[in-house]
């Protein structure tokens, strides 16, 4: 007889002590004894016979899982302190269904989410495929998000979310100095694109660990989900590259997705959206990478070759 499986908490305690760096102890200790029962009830339901701990995703618990039927999903449980649940649901919601995983279900209750694992899997890397990336970005594009009341009223703004981690960063005992620079000069230029530019609501993190293949196409997981010009769509999977990328020039790795997007904005607005884009990922690896400072390091450095007009400390 098969039997249900049971989850082991201890196997996502390294996440738990990442949160307690940054947030309340306690609320991470009362949300670490809740979320073992709510994944139990969620493997009881859907009658989990395997799983595997997914070690890439430090922020929450997302489990590879597999059903008695022999069918593959994934369960994920977000932090309710992170804030982020219902509006990366919402996103999921809301974006094209040709391009999105199927949900099964999401609770805004105990803050999980069950849905589909896309077949055959995998990530998908920009070389070789910048043509289904180029067809993938065409369907988002052609599918913008309108803002409505709902959106309005229940996401944050690309600004707000940079400002978030800047706060937190205020917070900590970490090197400022240079992030206190970037974040002034991010205040001007994304205030810049966002006030000539029609926002919508965004996936926000498209790129390969976010694209998945999906047979013939490119399928996105994990959205952000928030308030943008759309040009803000198109800067992650740049910047990303750049970031892992160690046999192109990171000016090589920008002309080339100028070119590719020349269709939806001009090199000088794509550039001063990669340097906002930059910066939101560059302020939380300060405090989040937990690695002595080798990825905001690396942050730092596409920055300054990129944009050296602005003077930032070694």
């Amino acid at each position: 007889m098969i039997q249900i499986v049971k989850f082991n908490i201890n196997d996502a305690d390294y996440i738990f002590k990442k949160l307690i760096n940054f947030y309340d102890k306690d609320i991470v200790e009362e949300w670490k004894k809740q979320v073992e029962n709510d994944i139990n009830k969620a493997f009881s339901k859907y009658e989990i016979v395997n799983y595997e701990l997914n070690k890439n995703s430090y922020m929450g618990i997302v489990l590879d899982c597999k059903n008695k039927n022999n069918s593959n999903l994934f369960i994920k449980a977000v932090p309710p302190m992170l804030c982020r649940f219902k509006s990366e649901v919402e996103t999921l919601k809301r974006l094209p269904k040709d391009i999105t995983c199927k949900i099964y279900s999401a609770s805004y209750d105990n803050n999980i989410i069950v849905m589909e694992k896309i077949m055959p899997g995998g990530v998908v890397e920009y070389y070789p495929n910048k043509s289904m990336y180029y067809d993938l970005f065409e369907i988002v594009s052609n599918n913008k998000i309108v803002i409505d009341d709902y959106i309005d009223n229940n996401f944050k703004s690309f600004d707000e979310v940079v400002k978030n981690d800047y706060n937190i960063l205020l917070k900590t005992n970490y090197e400022k100095e240079n992030a206190i620079k970037l974040y002034e000069k991010f205040k001007s230029i994304y205030k810049s694109l966002s006030s000539k530019n029609e926002n919508y609501l965004l996936h926000g993190d498209i790129y390969k660990n976010n694209a998945i293949n999906s047979s013939s196409k490119i399928k996105v997981i994990d959205p952000l989900g928030f308030k943008a010009p759309f040009i803000m769509e198109l800067v992650p999977i740049c910047a990303y590259e750049m970031f892992n990328n160690d046999n192109k020039s990171n000016l090589e790795i920008f002309n080339d997705f100028c070119n590719a997007f020349s269709k939806f904005c001009t090199t000088k607005d794509y550039k001063e959206a990669l340097f906002c884009q930059l910066v939101k990922v560059y302020i939380p690896s300060i405090f989040e990478a937990n690695d002595g400072g080798v990825r905001s390091s690396k942050w730092l450095k596409i920055i300054k070759e990129l944009y050296s007009d602005i003077r930032l400390e070694d």
